[in-house]
């Protein structure tokens, strides 16, 4: 997660040992152990690299960089478009410590 100079945050993730398939992603509340519902709908993945600018929850909730660290969230990978078994996670905001 970084933040630019208007408070957006960008969502960089780059994955490794991947082919260059459609990865869907998606920002998910809850840990990546419990799962959740979905909170923020990401690019998807393709040549292993994804980067979104994220302003708002998908309900149009406004999220900022500081509630975004503080989020009880985490960052869900899926295999493909047709296929949505989570094939890599990474807990974030408030459940990465």
């Amino acid at each position: 997660l970084t933040r630019d100079s208007n408070d957006n945050t960008s969502i960089l993730i780059e994955l490794e040992n991947s082919n260059t398939e459609e990865h869907p992603a998606y920002v998910r509340f809850n840990n990546a152990a419990e799962g959740g519902p979905i909170a923020i709908t990401l690019e998807p993945c393709t040549c292993a690299v994804s980067t979104t600018v994220v302003t708002k929850l998908d309900d149009g909730t406004p999220i900022d960089f500081d509630k975004l660290l503080n989020l009880d969230g985490h960052v869900s990978i899926e295999d493909s478009p047709a296929n949505t078994t989570v094939v890599s996670s990474v807990d974030i905001g408030s459940n990465a410590n």
